[in-house]
């Protein structure tokens, strides 16, 4: 045996011999408060076990639902995507399939693509939907003539506006 261990196992049999020698000369008491001790460690042990489990649990919770949150919105996409492929005829108005918005459910959540109807008021954050972007009108090229109430990409100089 190595010498470090042969004088830890003999320091480890002194601690046991004098633990025990003081349990016994008190006629108990000793190991009442032994057991106290004991006990104290153990409960606390215990205690801060459970706390971390409660966190662990609240934790997987939170990434479960996350989950689950990121994949009724890929599905809201892809649902949006299809309705758009889907869409066969030459011309886009507001009362396509696409354009009134859908809702769905899927397991224990469910997703809506739509646009809200009074937008400002209760609305806050970004407005979702599928927005026909092409059908809008150009405010800055509707200006009369060469030079337009508005501004084009070419008419704007930004060194001007920089410096």
């Amino acid at each position: 045996m190595a010498p470090g261990l042969e004088l830890l196992t003999e320091g480890l049999m002194k601690f046991k011999k004098s633990l025990l020698n003081i349990v016994q000369k008190e006629d108990g008491q000793m190991a009442l408060i032994l057991a106290f001790v004991f006990l104290a460690v153990l409960g606390t042990i215990g205690i801060s076990f459970l706390y971390r489990m409660r966190l662990e649990d609240r934790a997987v919770s939170n990434y479960q639902d996350s989950l689950k949150a990121d994949y009724l919105a890929q599905a809201g996409i892809e649902r949006a995507i299809a309705e758009l492929r889907n869409d066969t005829n030459e011309y886009d108005d507001l009362y396509e399939p696409w354009a009134r918005g859908f809702q769905e459910s899927l397991g224990e959540g469910n997703y809506e693509v739509s646009e809200a109807e009074n937008p400002g008021e209760n609305e806050k954050g970004e407005r979702l939907g599928i927005f026909d972007e092409a059908s809008k009108i150009n405010l800055n090229v509707v200006g009369a003539g060469k030079y337009h109430e508005g501004w084009t990409p070419w008419e704007i100089n930004l060194g001007a506006i920089t410096a």
